[in-house]
């Protein structure tokens, strides 16, 4: 967003909240607004940026805690802040476009209950603003609301996301949904239980945010673990774990999904444990379950292979589990039982190419370093 176009809106969201034409209120973080950098595994050198509209009163910290979980592990940027205020809102994006590199045409907009209304007419007047919409339970539009108050055609290819948890508000939000469709956006309408939301917001995301490139290095900064891609394969981004390895010519192959954490109180012979637990049900046959390196051994490694024939065509499953005093990360590869060999190949090379205790990457949201002549 450029400078102009920013004083544009704060221009136009003064008339329209009513703030006095000439108001350009100063906006500090920590006080109006909080941010929350994307985790570096996914961070790209411009980061698309989530904006979370609080409902006035509600702790924004409370707020980003909840919403970084979703956030970060797409490698998006986000920013909290209460509604009500455009101008203010259009003086915190200047901001944050200042201190980071924000991709352009990438910035959605979540709000709840009556912020969702709050949110949803923003996207509607600053239609060259943002890409995308979440309302939460939209409580609708009220039956007085003038008509043309809305932006001009956007460029950008917009969509929304309607989410709906309380069912008394399920028929305003079809209203909602049809006005957005009218208005040339893309449009999904979801009821969902109140304990799924958050699966759905997730959902919701990866449907609106762009999907960070593939990698062939990957680091894991909670476990400090670095992930080197074995010839051919790449890593993707996954919402089952840190990532997902596939081959780069025919990624319907077979995947291996790629999980990293810490032990906490457990032992690693726990966390062995439970996973054989979890292989006992019916459907799957145990073929292997083997120590692979002795119990004093730095790296301690445990390997399972079963087939699965749960839900669908049997499949076989390699499983190789890793731990170093408190880190934790697991292979899992599935494949079609003919692919076995391939898979257990490959899994075992990227277990191999990977590195405990390496050196952080640098980060791109962090400044550049001072140079002295």
């Amino acid at each position: 967003m450029s400078r102009r176009l920013t004083a544009a809106w704060i221009l136009s969201a003064a008339c329209l909240w009513g703030w006095p034409a000439f108001a350009r209120p100063d906006v500090e973080e920590g006080r109006d607004y909080v941010l929350a950098p994307p985790d570096p595994a996914w961070s790209e050198p411009d980061f698309p940026l989530v904006v979370v509209i609080a409902e006035p009163g509600r702790p924004l910290d409370a707020v980003m805690r909840t919403y970084r979980l979703l956030t970060a592990p797409r490698g998006a940027l986000l920013l909290v802040m209460q509604g009500g205020d455009a101008a203010k809102l259009a003086e915190a994006l200047l901001a944050v476009r200042k201190q980071f590199s924000v991709r352009p045409n990438a910035t959605i907009l979540i709000g709840r209950d009556k912020m969702a209304a709050w949110a949803r007419e923003l996207v509607l007047q600053q239609r060259d603003v943002f890409a995308g919409l979440i309302a939460i339970d939209d409580p609708g539009i009220p039956a007085d609301l003038p008509e043309g108050a809305d932006g001009l055609s956007s460029r950008l290819r917009q969509a929304a996301c309607l989410l709906v948890s309380d069912a008394k508000r399920l028929v305003g939000n079809q209203e909602v949904y049809k006005k957005l469709l009218a208005k040339g956006f893309s449009a999904a309408l979801t009821a969902v239980p109140p304990e799924q939301l958050l699966g759905q917001l997730g959902a919701a995301l990866n449907t609106l945010l762009p999907v960070p490139a593939a990698r062939t290095e990957l680091f894991d900064p909670v476990t400090k673990v670095l992930l080197r891609a074995i010839p051919g394969w790449e890593f993707v981004r996954s919402d089952q774990g840190l990532a997902v390895a596939q081959r780069q010519d025919n990624p319907q192959a077979f995947k291996v999904e790629i999980a990293a954490g810490t032990l906490g109180k457990r032992s690693f012979e726990d966390y062995v444990g439970a996973t054989r637990g979890t292989l006992q049900g019916d459907g799957i046959e145990l073929l292997e379950d083997q120590r692979v390196t002795r119990p004093e051994a730095p790296v301690l490694m445990h390997s399972f292979r079963f087939t699965d024939r749960r839900d669908g065509p049997e499949r076989a499953v390699y499983w190789l589990q890793l731990g170093v005093g408190n880190q934790l990360i697991s292979f899992r590869g599935v494949a079609d039982p003919m692919q076995f060999a391939a898979l257990q190949q490959a899994v075992n090379m990227l277990a191999n190419a990977m590195s405990f205790n390496a050196p952080p990457p640098v980060d791109p949201a962090a400044p550049p370093a001072a140079t002295h002549p």
